[in-house]
């Protein structure tokens, strides 16, 4: 139901200007990120706050394409902008780790947005710089799970490096799989959580 009212707010859009305000994450589409408003009051003394960005965050039409496919099947990403903070990892099986180690250390119950954290999976490190464009561009706090794959100076790593913007990064010298102590990769996201 929200996905068909979301097409039609979409079709409005075609002739008529359309604003509207929600907390759920089908209604964001991420991939037009320049038509998106974070509306926030952290304090009655500061008051309320919008922020937005600019066309152009993400710079070629080639990456656009991309970001734009990337998000097109997955209302998780979209959760990243009702976060108090994100956790930006590469793959689904960071976001199995992270939730197993959480419920072990009791950090959380079930999820860590019992605590205001989303994470966002961006499926594989290439990825990563255009949501850390998106999260820098709206002011959304964030920690990057960043996997160096023992070369730390290559220049993928470096390009996670240079955007932090200020936000923490946690980074793992080889892979996940290393640091879990489990010997080869995990395959498929069932191989993490049997793990």
């Amino acid at each position: 139901l929200q996905r068909i009212i979301y097409g039609v707010l979409k079709e409005f859009a075609h002739t008529d200007q359309v604003l509207y305000s929600t907390h759920e994450p089908s209604f964001v589409d991420v991939s037009a990120y320049h038509q998106i408003a974070v509306v926030r009051k952290t304090s009655y003394s500061i008051g309320t706050k919008v922020t937005q960005c600019e066309h152009g965050i993400l710079g070629n039409a080639e990456e656009r394409k991309g970001f734009q496919f990337l998000n097109s099947f997955n209302v998780e990403k979209n959760e990243m902008f009702f976060a108090r903070k994100v956790i930006l990892v590469e793959g689904e099986e960071d976001l199995i780790g992270i939730l197993a180690i959480g419920r072990h250390l009791c950090l959380f119950k079930e999820f860590p947005e019992e605590k205001g954290y989303s994470i966002v999976v961006a499926d594989n490190k290439e990825e990563m710089p255009k949501f850390m464009k998106v999260l820098n561009a709206f002011n959304i706090p964030y920690v990057v799970l960043h996997e160096l794959d023992g070369d730390p100076n290559s220049d993928l790593n470096k390009k996670v490096k240079n955007l932090l913007n200020g936000n923490r990064s946690v980074e793992l010298p080889n892979r996940i799989e290393d640091s879990a102590g489990h010997a080869g990769h995990f395959n498929k996201a069932y191989d993490a959580k049997m793990f």
